[in-house]
């Protein structure tokens, strides 16, 4: 996907007359005209119908209890972590930009909303809060969802959503990704009712995640440094292996990479490839709201 193709176009009356048309012509099963509606957006209508999606839903499934709402987000303690001052920034310069900010897991349930108090109220809505899983297929087109099929940056616009009750509402998302290993953790969006549509929100969410991604790298090779301090200090005749939490390798030692060879199994650390991964460029945060203007 292009960068152009990861926007929305400026919602005119017009556009989002065309877009609805385009809809509504999709869900008769007719083909539709050539730049209808932009490629994202017609490639995620045909996977939520694929999947089943209803296009007349209203909001979310309901969320997780809070007992299992709690345990999610331990589980994903670490991305909460490192969002925090992402969090607590968006907090205030949200506050009166009718939109919000949402940090969810790397299936698209949300694990937290933070930003302007009305949106978050009027965002319980449609589900739009902690808990709510929205994935594509839980919720149709939308930015969350639509950013983890694509595995990138997307913004989606009122009648671009799949779902009927959802249209009312603009998003912009990316992926947040392990810095180390490439993996996604999750996902950064900003939402907020059709009036509140910017371009600039998906550009706010791209350096958010970006700065979320440097601490968890800052976080981790902190972790790794004092693994090695307390590890490599210790001398051992028999050799030593460093793994991380997650059971990935950090280091070997000559010996016990000898030893290892002996019995034909080849471990190696990949020092130089966390550096290439951590030397990614530094972008700095996004200041004020996103509101159009």
């Amino acid at each position: 996907m292009t960068p152009k193709e990861a926007f929305s176009a400026f919602p005119h009356p017009e556009q989002e007359r065309r877009v609805m048309a385009a809809w509504e012509q999709f869900l008769r099963g007719r083909e539709l005209p050539p730049h209808a509606v932009r490629d994202v957006i017609e490639g995620s209508w045909e996977r939520c119908t694929s999947s089943g999606v209803d296009p007349e839903r209203s909001q979310a499934a309901a969320p997780l209890p809070e007992e299992a709402l709690a345990t999610l987000q331990h589980a994903h303690r670490d991305l909460i972590g490192a969002s925090v001052s992402i969090t607590e920034q968006a907090r205030d310069f949200l506050s009166q930009s009718g939109t919000i900010m949402i940090l969810t897991d790397p299936t698209g349930v949300i694990l937290e909303t933070v930003g302007d108090p009305a949106t978050v109220e009027a965002a319980r809505d449609i589900r739009l809060e902690a808990g709510a899983d929205w994935d594509e297929r839980a919720c149709g087109t939308n930015a969350i969802g639509t950013a983890l099929s694509i595995l990138g940056p997307v913004q989606v616009h009122g009648a671009e959503h799949f779902c009927s009750g959802i249209k009312p509402w603009t998003c912009s998302a990316t992926v947040i990704r392990d810095p180390i290993h490439g993996e996604v953790l999750g996902v950064l969006d900003v939402s907020g009712q059709r009036d509140s549509f910017s371009r600039h929100c998906l550009s706010l969410a791209v350096i958010a995640a970006g700065r979320i991604e440097g601490e968890l790298a800052r976080r981790e090779m902190e972790l790794q440094h004092r693994l090695l301090q307390a590890g490599l200090g210790r001398p051992s005749s028999g050799g030593l292996i460093l793994f991380d939490r997650k059971g990935r390798l950090v280091e070997i030692d000559p010996h016990a990479a000898r030893s290892l060879r002996t019995m034909g199994v080849q471990l190696e650390s990949a020092p130089s490839q966390r550096n290439r991964r951590l030397g990614h460029r530094r972008r700095e945060p996004a200041r004020g709201g996103c509101r159009n203007g």
